[in-house]
């Protein structure tokens, strides 16, 4: 078990050092994507009470920031046509965030969202690293040997599985915190920021324990991002064995390829990131709106969802319907800048962590 803790202390030492890098931009994605679904659920709004032929042209744009909450402006007249929908961007959002709450509004649920990162690394490495020697080991192959593009789809994809199963409540709590969101019913003069524990509560009083799962479907269908990434990476690597690696020397038979040095980690997962993204992108646009709508009581006392979408493919269509193709790809610049970043910085971090534990436990090749 020495190759998997190894394996283990690199992706949660990856994971962390990415994390804390480009949390902001992670924060500011996040919030313009739960942006975009209050402005819609804004729009279906305005239009039901004021039946103005003007109000389905235009919708009123994001507002301001208020004291430790993020609102829409809703006080232009009705008599007035509303102004043209303005997208939010990534700055906009940064300079609210900041102008309101200070820098530690960049990072507000990092604490719970490093205890995820960390946790859903090391479950993800720690079992591509044990899947992966058992397939070379049932081919007779030594544990290092290379592995198919196609092994690693299977592999990588497993591994997501186990790991969306076991973290999938921490990314709920972190998601709801990351835009903003408290699940009470407080006034906007007395509203805050809900603690970890209080998002914990909130959401255990909505829906159960099953509320902890919210958006379990687009998670698991998310492990497509990563199982893709480490595709597109393993190919990235087998080129690159095959064409411009430096043969190195070996007592004990031919020259092998020499390992890829950390700028060179860096780039490839970079490469190895990008289509896995673009590919995958709406997905996490769902996944970023379900999790961000909780469950809460009305005056009866039964429970009301706080959105308007209650699964996966309802909010894909409905997004389509509704906003456009292009709603699912909104904001995907700042997320490329944020997820290209992090998942360079990651393989690199991690590909030397592993190096460095592997050789501290002895593990043999």
């Amino acid at each position: 078990m020495s190759a998997e803790l190894a394996s283990a202390l690199a992706g949660a030492g990856g994971g962390v050092t990415a994390l804390l890098t480009t949390y902001p931009l992670l924060t500011v994605t996040t919030v313009q994507q739960t942006l975009l679904a209050s402005s819609a659920r804004d729009d279906d709004a305005s239009e039901s009470t004021s039946r103005k032929p003007s109000d389905s042209t235009g919708s009123s744009s994001a507002g301001p920031l208020t004291k430790r909450r993020l609102v829409h402006d809703s006080t232009s007249s009705p008599a007035e046509p509303p102004p043209p929908k303005t997208p939010v961007t990534a700055l906009e959002v940064a300079r609210k965030l900041v102008a309101t709450n200070g820098v530690g509004a960049l990072y507000n649920g990092v604490v719970p969202a490093l205890v995820g990162t960390a946790t859903s690394q090391a479950v993800y490495y720690a079992t591509m690293s044990r899947l992966r020697r058992l397939l070379l080991s049932s081919q007779n192959k030594p544990a290092d040997a290379p592995i198919s593009v196609a092994s690693t789809l299977l592999v990588a994809s497993a591994a997501g599985c186990v790991n969306v199963m076991l973290t999938n409540p921490i990314w709920v709590v972190v998601t709801i915190m990351q835009a903003q969101r408290k699940s009470s019913d407080a006034t906007d003069a007395t509203s805050r920021t809900a603690t970890t524990l209080e998002v914990i509560r909130d959401i255990y009083r909505g829906g159960g324990l099953s509320g902890y799962w919210k958006g379990v479907v687009a998670s698991l269908i998310m492990v497509s991002n990563p199982t893709i990434q480490y595709a597109f990476y393993e190919g990235l690597l087998n080129l690159r064995r095959r064409y411009w690696a430096t043969p190195r020397p070996s007592k004990s038979g031919p020259s092998t390829p020499s390992k890829p040095g950390p700028l060179e980690v860096f780039l490839l997962g970079m490469v190895a990131k990008f289509g896995a993204t673009v590919i995958t992108y709406p997905l996490l646009v769902v996944k970023s709106r379900l999790q961000s709508t909780t469950k809460k009581s009305d005056a009866n006392g039964s429970a009301k969802e706080d959105g308007k979408y209650r699964s996966t493919l309802e909010a894909l269509v409905s997004i389509s319907r509704d906003e456009g193709v292009g709603a699912l790809y909104r904001g995907i610049e700042t997320k490329l800048v944020q997820t290209l970043t992090a998942a360079g910085l990651l393989f690199m971090v991690a590909d030397s962590i592993n190096a460095e534990a592997r050789r501290l436990l002895k593990v043999k090749t």
